[in-house]
């Protein structure tokens, strides 16, 4: 049991040292999370969609309260903005204003320099080989994720 325990340990390390990283090495003008969801924003759109708040709390893994506040904020500084539905007037997708593109291409520009420098310090086939392990581990715990919600689903019908 030890050796799981230490197993687990370094495991939650990794992650949180993963989780930490910062690409854009204090040059950003947006937090990682104002990031993440200027990132669904502009995904929906090059997929002809719009998003909510809603779903963008569910995408980034925070609550909708704290994507509220984020959304507000981030609308006062005029990054944002909220278009309702003309068919609900309670739907309000939320939009990038006119000049936050650029200032988003610019940020994408600068960690997508920042990983080619890991990549190139690290090596191109190890960063290969990383990626494919760590899509391996997320199936693998997917997997065993879905077994176990099916078998308590079972004992509880029982």
């Amino acid at each position: 049991m030890k050796e799981t325990n230490e197993y687990l340990t370094q495991f939650m390390q990794i992650l949180r040292k993963i989780e930490n990283l910062d690409l854009f090495a204090a040059t950003a003008k947006f937090s990682k999370t104002e990031f993440r969801i200027l990132r669904e924003i502009v995904t929906e759109n090059e997929r002809g969609n719009q998003i909510i708040s809603s779903e963008l709390a569910r995408r980034i893994g925070v609550t909708r309260s704290a994507v509220s506040q984020i959304v507000n904020k981030m609308e006062k500084e005029g990054v944002i903005k909220r278009a309702f539905s003309p068919d609900n007037k309670k739907i309000a997708y939320v939009q990038l204003s006119e000049r936050t593109l650029g200032v988003y291409e610019e940020q994408c520009k600068q960690a997508n320099e920042y990983i080619s420098k890991i990549i190139s310090a690290y090596g191109k086939e190890k960063w290969e080989s990383f990626l494919s392990e760590c899509r391996e581990l997320s199936e693998v715990y997917e997997n065993l994720k879905r077994e176990t919600i099916e078998r308590s689903g079972q004992s509880k019908n029982k």
